[in-house]
């Protein structure tokens, strides 16, 4: 049977080019020849950098320690599909009464990754969906990325609808407009009306 995960390793960081304010965490699975962008905050970039140029994890710290002290011990983390511009994934620990799982940021449960230099994974075809194709000797600094549509935030959705119509990039924006839509149409079903529920 075929492990329907893959692992993935940390290229690095980058900022955005064309979008303000965009920090991308750039995961890899070599085998595969595929780059996972994952988009971050301001605040989880600089943990990040903290993680990966200083080998030094204060934002996972903690909960490391409470898992020590429970008796939990981490076995990896899986990366999730991305929703809403925000990207989660799966730390899973294995403990004296079985396993368990708890969800936080994708961030978060790469640094605790690395930290306890546990394997980062992916489920096969989601890579294969939201992934794309690297090249070989690749400069994260100077490749265009593409971030997969339900990993990008509203504001980020809206700056880039807007550079793709001053570039007539119709097929883009027509594509951008759609996924607002279906944010705005999400957001208003979740509100949800109070008459619906009586009947």
């Amino acid at each position: 049977m075929i492990d329907p995960y893959l692992n993935l390793t940390v290229m690095g960081l980058t900022r955005g080019a064309d979008l303000k304010g965009v920090c991308i965490l750039v995961l890899a699975n070599e085998a595969e020849h595929k780059l996972l962008p994952v988009l971050v905050s301001d605040s989880e970039f600089e943990a990040l950098s903290l993680a990966l140029s200083q080998q030094r994890y204060p934002s996972v710290r903690l909960m490391l320690k409470l898992a020590r002290h429970t008796g939990l011990r981490m076995k990896g983390v899986r990366i999730l599909q991305p929703r809403f511009g925000r990207t989660e994934a799966f730390i899973d620990f294995e403990g004296y009464e079985g396993p368990v799982t708890i969800s936080t940021a994708a961030s978060e449960a790469v640094i605790a990754a690395l930290a306890t230099e546990s394997p980062i994974r992916i489920n096969r075809l989601l890579l294969g969906r939201i992934g794309s194709q690297m090249t070989d000797g690749e400069d994260l600094n100077n490749k265009r990325m593409a971030l997969p549509l339900s990993a990008m935030n509203g504001g980020l959705l809206e700056q880039a609808l807007e550079t793709a119509v001053k570039q007539e990039n119709y097929e883009l924006a027509g594509a951008l407009r759609d996924e607002l839509r279906k944010r705005q149409h999400s957001a208003a079903g979740a509100a949800g009306d109070p008459a619906e529920d009586e009947e």
